[in-house]
């Protein structure tokens, strides 16, 4: 997995692979919708706004994903692009995510994807479970398998991890889009707070999976998928 983690918290997860910070994005009542960076601490460190159109959003950015470069988030009006530090917000993919999926909800980075070019696979709740290339034109399509909120890339064998909306982390064969059986967790008393969030890979704070649960406060759990086990 990749090294730092970029969570968003209304429903959205990225990381940068080059720095330990988190990129937290949220709903602004009144104001514009921003993104907030923290430490592993969880202190503030800085912020951005949301790109034009998701700024202003009722819900602005979801889960998101990062190339180890650029942070990239999902919206209902396509996906954002940032550099690490939050500047030169551009639209990268405009519009709804093809095959009916609708808004860019779970979000991962495959960099494996479209011949090593790279690729985004994404899900809005119960929709099929999409890959694209990064404009956003369809390679391939797959049954839902679940309600999903956030997902994420395993680099360890090139699948997917997916966040449903009941809290469990699912593991998914991105050949096929089926659920791996046995593999994940079942949700936890801290999921049991509110709606479910984004997910995220990476290497640091005790383990290599991210994962937010939406409240007041909201809270971020994290996995070590080396150990994972249906219920642990």
């Amino acid at each position: 997995m990749k090294k730092a983690l970029c969570v968003a918290l209304v429903a959205a997860i990225a990381m940068p692979a080059f720095a330990q910070i988190f990129h937290n994005s949220t709903r602004v009542t009144g104001a514009d919708n921003q993104v907030f960076i923290t430490d592993n601490a969880g202190l503030l460190t800085g912020q951005y706004s949301q790109i034009a159109g998701a700024a202003q959003d009722a819900w602005g950015y979801r889960d998101g994903m990062t190339d180890g470069t650029y942070v990239y988030f999902g919206w209902g009006g396509g996906v954002a692009r940032h550099n690490a530090d939050g500047s030169g917000g551009i639209l990268q993919i405009g519009g709804a995510a093809p095959g009916g999926v609708g808004t860019w909800r779970a979000l991962a980075y495959d960099p494996t994807g479209n011949s090593g070019a790279g690729s985004i696979w994404t899900a809005s709740f119960g929709s099929v479970l999409i890959e694209t290339d990064m404009s956003g034109t369809l390679l391939n399509s797959f049954p839902s398998v679940a309600s999903l909120y956030g997902l994420s890339y395993d680099d360890t064998d090139g699948n997917l991890w997916g966040h449903d909306g009941g809290g469990d982390i699912l593991k998914i064969d991105s050949t096929t889009g089926a659920l791996m059986p046995g593999i994940g967790w079942t949700a936890g008393p801290w999921t049991a707070i509110a709606a479910q969030g984004g997910l995220s890979g990476f290497s640091e704070l005790g383990g290599n999976l991210a994962a937010i649960a939406q409240g007041t406060p909201d809270e971020l759990g994290v996995y070590d998928t080396a150990a994972s086990q249906a219920g642990g």
